[in-house]
C-alpha cells in the first residue's frame, strides 16, 4: 500500500526518524522533497553566514573556472 502524508515542515525530522524505527517501513522521497531540502539547507548554510558561524566564499571563488 502506498500512502501520502502531509505534516507541518517542523514536524517531519521527527516524524521520519520515527518512521525509520519500523523494520516494516520504506520510506520514499520525491523528487519535490529533495529539491525542498536541499533549499533548506541552502538557507541554513546563509543564515550561519549571516550570523558569522560559516566564512563567506569571495566572488571570484565562486566564479572561478580555471
Amino acid at each position: 500500500m502506498n500512502l501520502v502524508i502531509n505534516i507541518p515542515d517542523k514536524e517531519a525530522p521527527f516524524f521520519m526518524e520515527l518512521l525509520r524505527k519500523f523494520d516494516f517501513v520504506s520510506i520514499k522521497l520525491t523528487e519535490d522533497t529533495q529539491v525542498l531540502e536541499g533549499l533548506e539547507s541552502s538557507l541554513k548554510q546563509m543564515k550561519s553566514m549571516r550570523e558569522g558561524k560559516l566564512r563567506k566564499p569571495l566572488i571570484s571563488e565562486l566564479f572561478d573556472n580555471e
